[in-house]
C-alpha cells in the first residue's frame, strides 16, 4: 500500500463550531510534522465549514471533505478511504490530544511493528469546564506482563483493558484494510463493530502509558440523541461485533461478555432520561436482544464485577419499572461514590499545593539565608584579605627600615 504521510487522522465534523478550533489547533500544535487531518463535514448548516476552509487556507496538511450527515460511523469509513497515511486515528471534533501525542503513538507502533498502538486518556467535563483522569482508557491492571502483546496473550482483557473509544488508537492503516474493518454508519455505537474486531485480530497491540488523548463530556451529546432515538439499533453494535469475531474466529467469550453487558448498562443509563423509551428497550433486551447479543447470567467470578453481575441479573429478570428503579439506585450510588473520590482527589490536591507553598517558601527561606550567609562570608573573606595585604604592606615596609639599618651600620664602620 503506498503512503504519502506518516498518520492520516480522521475528523468527522457536524455542527461542532464551539469547540473546533480547539481540536484543530491541538493537531496542528503536534511535535511531528508528517500527518495529514482529513476533515469530513459532514452536513454542517453551522459555521463549522468556515472554520475548517481558514484552517485550511494556513496550513496544506488539512483536507476537507464533504457530504450529506449519514453518522459519524459512514463519516469515518469515507475518511478510510480517502487517507494517505501509514497509520489511522480517529478523533471526533470536540476532543483534543496532547502536542506530543502522534509523536510519541507512532514511535511505539514503528519500534514493536504494532497494529495497533493505545494510550492512555482522560475527559473533560464541559459543565464543570474541568479535566478528570479517566483511567478505564487504558485500565494498566488488565495489561499483561508480555508487552506487546495479542488476543492469545489476555484472553481474558483483551477487550476490557481500553474502551471502544478511538481517540486514544493508533491503527495500522494496511491492518484495517486487510480486515475489512469498518465502523456501523451511525452516530452511537458506531466504534464497537471497528474497534473490538481490531483489538482480537491484532497480532501486535502495543502500549504507551502516558495520558495522550482528552475526550469532552457533554450533556447534549449527539451519541445520546442517536440513542434515543434507535436504542434497538444502537444496542445491536454489540451483536454485529460478536458475528465478526465469531466469523474471524477470534471471539473472547468471557471478555466480550465483560465488554457488552457493560456498554449495555451504561447505554441503558443514558436512556433513563426518558421512561417510556428506556421501558421499550429493556423489554426488547428481555424479549431477544441478550439472546442476539450472546450474554446472560454467569457463575460468580464470570463477570469483572459486582456491578455487571448485579445488572445483567436485574435486567433478565426485573420488570421494565423495577430495572428503572435499580438503575437509577445504582447510578445516585455511584455519582456519590464518585464525588466522594472527587472530593479526596481534591483534598489531596489542596495538600499537596500546601505542602509545596510551604516547601516553596522554605525553600526561598533557606535560599535568602544562604545568599545572605554567603554575602556575610564573603565580605569576612575580603576583610582577611584585605588584613593581609595590609600586614605584608607593614612587612615590606620593616624590611625596607632593616635593611636600610644594616647599610648605615655598615657605611659607619667603615668611615670609622
Amino acid at each position: 500500500m503506498n503512503t504519502s504521510v506518516k498518520i492520516s487522522v480522521i475528523l468527522p465534523v457536524h455542527n461542532q463550531d464551539q469547540f473546533l478550533a480547539e481540536c484543530l489547533d491541538s493537531l496542528l500544535a503536534q511535535t511531528m510534522d508528517d500527518f495529514e487531518v482529513l476533515c469530513v463535514d459532514s452536513g454542517c448548516s453551522d459555521r463549522s465549514v468556515d472554520i475548517l476552509e481558514a484552517y485550511r487556507k494556513t496550513d496544506p496538511r488539512i483536507r476537507i471533505l464533504h457530504q450529506s450527515h449519514r453518522g459519524i460511523g459512514f463519516a469515518r469509513n469515507q475518511g478510510i478511504r480517502h487517507a494517505s497515511g501509514e497509520y489511522l486515528l480517529f478523533l471526533d471534533a470536540d476532543d483534543y490530544l496532547e502536542e506530543d501525542a502522534l509523536r510519541k503513538l507512532s514511535e511505539k507502533a514503528d519500534a514493536d511493528q504494532a497494529d495497533l498502538c493505545v494510550c492512555g486518556g482522560k475527559q473533560y467535563l464541559q459543565e464543570q469546564e474541568t479535566e478528570v483522569p479517566a483511567d478505564m482508557y487504558l485500565n494498566r491492571k488488565r495489561l499483561p506482563e508480555k508487552l506487546p502483546f495479542c488476543l492469545e496473550d489476555a484472553p481474558r482483557t483483551i477487550l476490557n483493558f481500553t474502551t471502544e473509544s478511538t481517540l486514544n488508537k493508533l491503527f495500522r492503516h494496511g491492518f484495517v484494510l486487510k480486515h475489512c474493518l469498518k465502523f456501523a454508519e451511525s452516530d452511537s455505537a458506531c466504534e464497537v463493530p471497528f474497534v473490538l474486531p481490531a483489538l482480537c485480530l491484532a497480532e501486535r497491540i502495543s502500549v504507551v502509558r502516558d495520558v495522550l488523548a482528552c475526550e469532552r463530556r457533554v450533556s447534549d451529546d449527539i451519541s445520546i440523541r442517536a440513542l434515543l432515538e434507535d436504542p434497538a439499533g444502537v444496542i445491536s453494535q454489540w451483536a454485529a461485533a460478536k458475528e465478526k469475531l465469531d466469523r474471524a474466529g477470534v471471539l473472547p467469550e468471557q471478555s466480550y461478555a465483560n465488554k457488552a453487558v457493560s456498554g449495555i448498562l451504561a447505554q441503558l443509563r443514558n436512556l433513563s432520561q426518558s421512561p417510556a423509551v428506556f421501558y421499550s428497550s429493556v423489554k426488547w433486551l428481555q424479549e431477544e436482544g441478550l439472546a442476539k447479543i450472546g450474554v446472560k447470567e454467569q457463575e460468580e467470578g464470570y463477570y469483572n464485577s459486582s456491578v455487571l453481575s448485579d445488572g445483567i441479573r436485574h435486567l433478565m429478570h426485573d420488570t421494565p419499572e423495577e430495572y428503572l428503579s435499580y438503575s437509577l439506585h445504582l447510578a445516585s450510588r455511584q455519582l456519590n461514590e464518585a464525588n466522594v473520590r472527587r472530593q479526596l482527589q481534591a483534598k489531596k490536591t489542596r495538600e499537596a499545593q500546601t505542602n509545596y507553598r510551604l516547601w516553596t517558601e522554605t525553600s526561598r527561606k533557606t535560599q535568602d539565608y544562604l545568599t545572605a550567609e554567603n554575602q556575610r562570608l564573603n565580605e569576612q573573606l575580603a576583610a582577611e584579605r584585605a588584613k593581609v595585604r595590609e600586614l605584608e604592606t607593614q612587612l615590606k615596609e620593616l624590611k625596607t627600615e632593616a635593611s636600610r639599618s644594616v647599610l648605615s651600620g655598615l657605611f659607619r664602620r667603615k668611615q670609622g
